[in-house]
């Protein structure tokens, strides 16, 4: 098991026992301390609850009505600290002793494995008797402080192909795999943004979401029919990775969609990207091609583009609704927020060809901008940890990092 390098500030509390406690069936009082564990986001720690019987009746750690302990808030019960040792989603570990007696203390050990995204979090637990009864008062309230997950040049690359790529002077730093040609998801939106801007749409257009525009996928959460400003749908289509939004992006120029797929091409070639082809404005098709490679100087150029520049590296964004409302949307590049390096822009892309995608220009004091491409992960989290493995080995020199 992985040992967390966030520090988690662990704080059992236990409820107020009230004056009849003593002759509860099942109650408790929590032992009181306070544990530091080391979290990294993405990691694993196990942390031991203890509860001392302030009831009658023995608790048991076997048969039909064992002691366990369930997560209890928040979000309706749901940790967002499960880990797939709990016995359920929502029981999070079986008492250790096989009896404890009253007056005794019990212990549960619980696996908690850290979301992605950094911050402070406080999980709830409650010791149960299955089939029984809640026991009054064994209540832990445990407070976590998640922090970035530490990635070294040493860390292993597991994406299907790569490039990092010194934006000034487009010298490839490390690859694998550059030039195979494969699905990019997403992605395809950088394109589809630079084409809807030199076809000419004016950015004061008011649009309309129309049923053409729902592919599935992420989508602006609105109804079809919504008149979105072009800035709103620049922000849903490059920081929410919205389809919908960048099909209205498309559809807005006047072009059919055969021409607007025409001129995403023409673009490629432009660029000099002779393996790349496209399919549909969104990602969501299977034959939106590149090359890790060529992704990297679509990235380049796409990342310059007054129309992506401002939304590209964004944590949130504020789209602007009739009736002057807003929806605040995310954007699905968790690298924008990480404190271990500077992320100006960046792309994800995810359909089940291509695994996960994602494409950043990074930076980090005293150290040159990269473009890292990832392609084929197995999974977000993946993508986002290979990609700063690739740029801490880049910063720190190896130039051995070529793989066909």
């Amino acid at each position: 098991m992985k040992r967390l390098l966030a520090i988690a500030m662990i704080a059992v509390l236990a409820a107020p026992l009230a004056a009849d406690a003593a002759v509860r069936n099942y109650a408790s009082a929590a032992v009181q301390g306070d544990t530091a564990v080391r979290i990294e986001a993405g990691k694993t720690a196990q942390v031991t609850l203890k509860f001392r019987n302030a009831g009658r009746y023995v608790w048991r750690g076997t048969g039909r009505a064992y002691a366990s302990l369930y997560a209890t808030g928040p979000y309706k019960r749901k940790s967002a600290f499960w880990h797939s040792a709990w016995p359920t989603r929502y029981q999070a570990a079986r008492m250790q002793e096989a009896l404890v007696r009253p007056g005794a203390t019990g212990s549960v050990t619980v696996t908690l494995h850290a979301p992605p995204q950094p911050g402070t979090y406080t999980e709830q637990f409650q010791l149960a008797v299955e089939n029984t009864a809640w026991i009054y008062g064994a209540v832990a309230r445990v407070k976590i402080e998640v922090v970035p997950e530490q990635v070294t040049a040493a860390s292993p690359v597991g994406a299907e192909a790569y490039v990092v790529m010194d934006p000034e002077t487009g010298e490839i730093l490390a690859s694998k795999d550059a030039d195979e040609v494969r699905s990019i998801a997403s992605i395809t939106k950088l394109m589809t943004v630079m084409v809807a801007r030199e076809a000419g749409l004016d950015s004061d257009t008011a649009v309309k979401l129309a049923w053409d525009d729902e592919v599935g996928g992420g989508r602006l959460q609105v109804p079809v029919g919504t008149t979105l400003t072009v800035p709103g749908l620049l922000g849903s289509t490059l920081v929410g990775s919205a389809n919908n939004a960048a099909n209205a992006l498309a559809r807005a120029t006047g072009l059919s969609r055969a021409q607007f797929l025409a001129r995403m091409d023409a673009k490629a070639r432009a660029l000099g990207l002779e393996s790349t082809s496209f399919a549909d404005p969104t990602g969501i098709e299977v034959e939106n091609l590149s090359t890790a490679r060529e992704v990297a100087l679509m990235a380049r150029a796409a990342f310059a583009d007054p129309w992506i520049a401002p939304y590209a590296g964004l944590a949130t964004y504020d789209v602007p609704l009739p009736g002057g409302k807003i929806r605040t949307i995310r954007n699905t590049n968790t690298l924008v927020t990480d404190a271990a390096l500077d992320c100006e822009a960046g792309k994800t892309g995810f359909i089940n060809e291509a695994g996960y995608t994602l494409v950043t220009r990074l930076k980090k004091p005293g150290e040159k901008e990269l473009i890292v491409v990832v392609l084929g992960a197995g999974t977000k989290a993946q993508s986002t940890r290979d990609t700063k493995t690739l740029a801490e080995q880049a910063w720190q020199g190896y130039r051995t990092a070529f793989i066909r």
